[in-house]
């Protein structure tokens, strides 16, 4: 039912572009998905946050406005740290794929959030 909505808003804002394309080589390259994930859900940060220059108050927004406990927000960084930082090293696949599904959640979370005119419900159940 939201189809031409959610593909006028990809259409129109980079960033979600972007961060689906990272998301979805996310799924096909599992050996750069905890740098891609990371990064699409950074892009989304921005995007909620309205490019907030202090990362901790966005950090913040981000996980406020969409109902991301930061723990479950922070696996998904923490472990793409040594990656993002040139440091690569051996993950495990049900890593990899634990990681990949919290972010396909928080781009879906999102997505909600845009259809819904950049509201949760109260009912929306917080991500942890």
């Amino acid at each position: 039912n939201n189809f031409d909505f959610l593909l006028k808003l990809s259409l129109n804002e980079l960033n979600i572009a972007w961060a689906l394309n990272e998301l979805l080589e996310a799924i096909t390259l599992p050996h750069i998905s905890l740098v891609n994930c990371t990064r699409a859900i950074e892009r989304l940060k921005h995007l909620i946050s309205n490019n907030e220059k202090d990362d901790k108050k966005a950090w913040g927004k981000f996980r406020e406005i969409l109902k991301i406990d930061e723990d479950y927000l922070k696996y998904i960084t923490d472990l793409s740290r040594n990656s993002r930082h040139g440091r690569n090293e051996r993950v495990s696949g049900d890593t990899t794929t634990e990681v990949t599904k919290r972010a396909w959640k928080i781009m879906n979370r999102y997505l909600e959030y845009k259809i819904a005119g950049d509201t949760l419900s109260s009912s929306t159940p917080k991500l942890e």
